[in-house]
């Protein structure tokens, strides 16, 4: 985790300057922590930008840490993105991804790997105090460094 959360630091620079740290991970979820003093807004609440990049990050990372057991000659990017805020978040913060269909992931892979190019819609989820503060639902699109995916 602390490699992770290093790796974010250097490549998405804002993850730093947002104090996200990666509290759990598995092969199939992972689980961004952040505290609210620098995420903090003028209500004294998390600032929904930094809720929205919280919920995006976590979907991110869960597909660069699967597609980096298998290539690393991609770029990960989000294309679509939608968040629905539940309910104000007053102190730390957890943003979740879960990869809920195994389908969904090997089309996602095998799509990447064959033709150097794939999309996938990820939801996460956003707890704080116990409770649900925020859902979001992305579209993310990985595209292959030309000959280099497939092993060319």
């Amino acid at each position: 985790m602390k490699e992770l959360t290093a790796y974010l630091y250097k490549e998405i620079p804002i993850t730093k300057a947002m104090g996200i740290t990666v509290s759990f991970i598995d092969s199939n979820t992972v689980s961004l922590t952040s505290p609210l003093s620098p995420n903090i807004n003028h209500k004294d609440t998390a600032f929904g930008g930094s809720l929205s990049s919280s919920a995006i990050l976590s979907c991110w990372t869960i597909i660069h840490h699967k597609l980096d057991e298998i290539t690393k000659h991609y770029n990960l990017v989000i294309q679509k993105s939608q968040i629905n805020y539940h309910a104000p978040v007053n102190g730390e913060f957890t943003s979740t991804c879960k990869l809920e269909d195994e389908k969904d992931w090997i089309r996602f892979k095998d799509s990447l790997l064959k033709f150097g190019k794939a999309r996938i819609t990820l939801q996460s989820e956003i707890w704080s105090n116990k409770r649900l503060s925020c859902t979001h639902t992305g579209v993310y699109v990985a595209i292959g460094e030309k000959n280099k995916v497939a092993g060319k």
